[in-house]
């Protein structure tokens, strides 16, 4: 019975000490929710800044967990296009504005010819705003007019072909067109270099010193130094759909939904993904909508609503979001101020941002729970407990411990974690009422057992020694007067 008492002890405080080794963090996963739908967001550092349809721009702070207005355009974005930190923002009034993270860029801009499609910024600085001179002519001309990032206008380009890509290269231009020409011209737009790639060109990256050029089922580095120099890193099963990268590695995902990392121009790991699997290899499985790099760490978004985080070559930790719209959505991330990561996730008018080590951290502890509770089931077996209906602690223990892994699966870390300790708390207050039950009985036992000796002793101490016969020494018994053997009277007398 102590060995019993002893065992349910020592559950109860590892447990005990389990919850409070499990407290240690700020958050788990938390939101920003605006009033206008999130079109971008921009991470610089720990810094978030997002933009709103309307026009506004705000940064979330994370102390408050609310947002501070930084700037308003007055009137609805229709476009943005982004490299780095830089954007080039088109307004429903037809205005076109430069921000460097949270700061507006002034650009002397000129009256352009035509209508205008696009405009295209690169991460230095370099603007092209792209306009159609003349929508209904049969021979359309397409002008790219282009600035520095001190904001004056430096050159004009125009071409028989839509200019879909654009990106400074040295102090040289680098234009892509709709028929898969890439071509390089200095700032007085003498041609340097022209190269058809196919008519699959995205967008233009720098990366190192150089560009990066998705193109048709490849990537091409192009660098310019005394001459240009077109080197091919990677060939695809599609066609390259999106590209991250940190000036040394590399994420880049196709349209068949597959995910190459790179490093350092070397192919490293070649990824697809299936709802929570991740699948070594290209197998055509779900689609990609977004790539982030951070430090070591990759992170993916698919269009069945996983966030991965990707160290090496393995899976960390899958993010569960259940979204309507996950069309609209996009994934980075930071580290704070511990070097700890934190995922940013953007989904129409939400932001959600997720602790990376926490959430790690809480997928263990429900590992650990589910032992847990196996001997939380064990135990009331034990004592013969066919149904929870009508024991409310052993109904709540069940419903919170229910209750975590359904808000687990959901990716609501915060209220995982929460019922998480809410059933831990119930198992050790059960554990505890079991340990004090049986020391009760144990106690009971120990003193029914002491009164039964203390009558017995009491009992024992009142007998009167045997009595032998003087005459012949037969035993008497207390009630004889006279031994029964010879006759001689009890005490010689």
């Amino acid at each position: 019975m102590k060995a019993k008492s002893l065992i349910l002890a020592i559950v109860v405080l590892i447990i005990s000490l389990s919850i409070v080794s499990g407290n240690t963090s700020n958050f788990y996963n938390t939101s920003i929710v605006s009033e206008n739908q999130i079109v971008h967001i921009d991470i610089k550092d720990n810094d978030i800044v997002y933009f709103t349809q309307n026009g506004n721009v705000y940064r979330a702070d994370m102390n408050s967990n609310k947002s501070i207005l930084l700037d308003s355009l007055g009137s609805k974005i229709t476009q943005i296009v982004s490299s780095g930190n830089m954007m080039s923002i088109r307004t429903q009034d037809k205005k076109i504005y430069v921000f460097n993270h949270d700061k507006r860029i002034i650009y002397k801009f000129v009256p352009h010819l035509g209508d205008t499609k696009r405009a295209i910024i690169d991460d230095k600085g370099y603007l092209a705003v792209i306009t159609l001179k003349d929508i209904s002519s049969p021979e359309r001309e397409w002008i790219a007019y282009v600035y520095s990032p001190s904001g004056d206008l430096i050159s004009q380009k125009v071409s028989n072909f839509d200019l879909t890509s654009f990106a400074s290269l040295n102090d040289k231009l680098v234009f892509g067109e709709a028929n898969g020409d890439v071509s390089i011209y200095d700032q007085s737009l003498n041609l340097l270099w022209k190269n058809n790639l196919g008519r699959w060109l995205k967008k233009f990256q720098h990366y190192k010193d150089n560009i990066l050029i998705p193109a048709e089922k490849s990537v091409y580095i192009l660098s310019y130094n005394q001459e240009p120099k077109l080197s091919k890193i990677l060939s695809l099963e599609g066609n390259p759909e999106l590209i991250a990268n940190d000036d040394s590695r590399l994420a880049i995902a196709s349209t068949e939904g597959c995910l190459y990392l790179m490093d350092n121009d070397s192919l490293q790991n070649q990824f697809s993904f299936n709802g929570k699997d991740i699948l070594k290899g290209c197998y055509k499985k779900d689609k990609i909508l977004g790539a982030y790099i951070l430090g070591d760490k990759t992170l993916v978004l698919t269009n069945k609503g996983k966030i991965f985080v990707i160290q090496g070559d393995e899976k960390k930790l899958v993010i569960n979001k259940n979204v309507q719209n996950i069309n609209n959505s996009d994934v980075g991330g930071y580290l704070d101020k511990n070097g700890k990561l934190n995922i940013v996730f953007l989904n129409d008018y939400w932001l959600d941002f997720y602790s990376f080590e926490n959430i790690l951290n809480l997928e263990k502890e429900l590992s650990d729970a589910k032992r847990d509770y196996q001997s939380f089931l064990k135990k009331t077996k034990e004592e013969n407990i066919p149904t929870f209906e009508g024991e409310p602690l052993l109904k709540t223990i069940d419903n919170n411990y229910k209750m975590a892994l359904s808000y687990w699966e959901t990716g609501e870390y915060s209220k995982s974690k929460d019922s998480l300790d809410k059933f831990k708390s119930g198992v050790r207050e059960y554990l505890g009422s079991m340990e004090a039950k049986s020391t009760n009985i144990f106690s009971i036992i120990l003193v029914a057992a002491v009164l039964i000796l203390a009558v017995i002793g009491i009992v024992l101490s009142r007998r009167k020694k045997s009595i032998e016969c003087s005459n012949c020494g037969y035993i008497l018994k207390d009630y004889w007067s006279h031994c029964p053997k010879c006759g001689e009277p009890k005490g010689g007398r």
